[in-house]
């Protein structure tokens, strides 16, 4: 597995069971006990009251598929154990909500650095794109020009596109 597993392809309980599985499995398999340990100094950390802390059989049960629900902080602060990125656990908590459905799933937004790849079989377009392209730069350019060129999203995205092998 290259990268950690992906929570929105979590679609009930038992997928978000499964998706932290394949987490504790990428995360090189640790015990139950030593989730639980830094589960616990995340919180104690953040002031939780001794009482409030996770016992090792709590942290095993979001581990055990057939649940009717779960503790969304108890998984979060597991997730955050087993990989301690603040934008992945931010993922984890927003396919939870979804799957509670607090969210929408389609409004998941996910941010990549590049263009994404063009598609095989999308022909008969390059004509509309070229139009929409320079169509684009003109309206970047008069607007940039006023702003100082504070903005050139629009051309450097034509640009790539024209860049890019077809």
């Amino acid at each position: 597995m290259a990268g950690p597993p992906d929570p929105a392809r979590a679609g009930d309980v038992d997928g978000v069971v499964e998706e932290l599985r394949r987490l504790k499995a990428w995360a090189g398999r640790p015990s139950y006990e030593t989730i639980t340990e830094r589960v616990n100094a995340g919180w104690v950390a953040a002031g939780r009251p001794e009482l409030e802390l996770a016992r090792r059989s709590t942290v095993a049960d979001c581990f055990r598929p057939g649940r009717r629900r779960l503790n969304d902080d108890l998984v979060a602060a597991v997730v955050e154990a087993l990989h301690p990125d603040v934008g992945y656990v931010a993922q984890w908590r927003q396919a939870l909500r979804a799957i509670a459905g607090e969210s929408e799933a389609a409004s998941q937004v996910r941010v990549h650095d590049r263009l994404p790849p063009d598609l095989a079989d999308f022909t008969g377009r390059a004509a509309e794109l070229d139009r929409l392209c320079r169509a684009a730069e003109r309206a970047a350019t008069r607007w940039s020009s006023r702003r100082s060129r504070v903005w050139p999203g629009p051309r450097r995205c034509c640009r790539a596109r024209r860049a890019a092998p077809r």
